[in-house]
């Protein structure tokens, strides 16, 4: 069985993931079109590559989201913003409650929806104004 996803989805899909995303789904697939076909084991294989990042990835991201928030004077949000941030995160398919909650799709924790100074990377909410 194989899976033809558009060309331009890629494309866009890319935007949300490491470096070397669009490259990869390129070469184990098959244009034809606008089209990219894979088969369902390379997939597979990319959907696990892709969608949860490394710890080392992990680390760089709360590493420079925290310098980020100390370069700003150490904003944050209302319990208010917070609520709104945690509703929309815990609605999301990706949201993994536990010991630490957090998203397996970008590696975020729980601590970053009070930071103001922060955005959710595949979109669900945007950093606040300064």
């Amino acid at each position: 069985m194989s899976i033809r996803i558009p060309i331009s989805d890629v494309q866009e899909r890319a935007k949300e993931r490491p470096p070397g995303y669009f490259e990869d789904v390129m070469l184990h697939g098959r244009i034809e079109g606008d089209e990219v076909e894979l088969e369902e084991a390379a997939y597979k294989e990319l959907a696990r590559k892709y969608s949860d990042p490394s710890f080392l990835r992990k680390v760089v991201r709360a590493a420079d989201a925290g310098l980020n928030w100390a370069l700003q004077g150490f904003p944050v949000v209302t319990a208010e913003q917070h609520e709104v941030r945690q509703a929309l995160c815990q609605a999301c398919p990706h949201w993994e409650s536990g010991l630490v909650d957090r998203c397996t799709k970008c590696g975020c924790a729980s601590v970053k929806l009070w930071l103001a100074t922060e955005s959710c990377p595949i979109g669900k909410w945007e950093r606040l104004p300064e």
